[in-house]
């Protein structure tokens, strides 16, 4: 029993990542995928000195937290990664709590690279001819098609800032000129869409 103890107290995590694996991760984490996808936006809106300033005071703060992790991993150096930096300093539940806000994080990271991978690799395909551009006169005539059938026509999003891009884009003008039915432009809540699939 006691052997076994001794052996469940000293187990530890594998540590099979090499410097290779670790230097990938980290510069992911580093450059992350809001630059490729909100850095016209911030162009737009701060201008480029706004968006330069953003940079630094972004790479300055990077450059304290990696620092803070160069020192702790050379003070504890131990298979676990932030949690076991939180349960050493803090105690176990502040270390549950922030193992699994970091794991969240991560999860929510791993998703916004996905969906960035995916426009980038969509509109390369284009350019290079491999797959066709949606066009805006396809889709505003299938709208239209389909408006034949019915006495009023209701464009919606689920969520305000969908509805906001939808305003901003070409199809519901070009739609509202050639469409002879009402149209109606709402943002539809999830409560209301279901009344909605109860009378449609």
């Amino acid at each position: 029993m006691q052997k076994s103890e001794q052996v469940g107290v000293g187990a530890e995590l594998s540590r099979e990542l090499t410097l290779f694996h670790i230097t990938m991760m980290g510069l992911g984490m580093m450059i992350g995928a809001g630059g490729f996808i909100g850095i016209g936006n911030a162009i737009r809106i701060a201008g480029p000195g706004g968006l330069m300033l953003t940079f630094a005071l972004n790479g300055l703060i990077a450059m304290f937290t990696a620092m803070s992790y160069a020192e702790l991993s050379s003070a504890i150096p131990r298979a676990g990664g932030a949690y076991n930096f939180a349960r050493i300093g803090f105690g176990r539940g502040p270390a549950f709590l922030g193992g699994w806000m970091e794991w969240f994080a991560s999860s929510v990271a791993g998703s916004l690279y996905a969906y960035t991978l995916a426009i980038y690799t969509l509109r390369c395909l284009v350019e290079w001819g491999v797959m066709g551009a949606v066009n805006a006169r396809d889709v505003v005539g299938a709208i239209l098609r389909e408006a034949r059938e019915h006495d009023l026509l209701v464009i919606g999003c689920t969520r305000v800032p969908l509805l906001r891009r939808l305003r901003s884009l070409p199809i519901p003008e070009r739609v509202a000129r050639n469409c002879p039915k009402p149209l109606v432009m709402v943002n539809v809540p999830e409560y209301i869409q279901g009344w909605l699939n109860r009378w449609v």
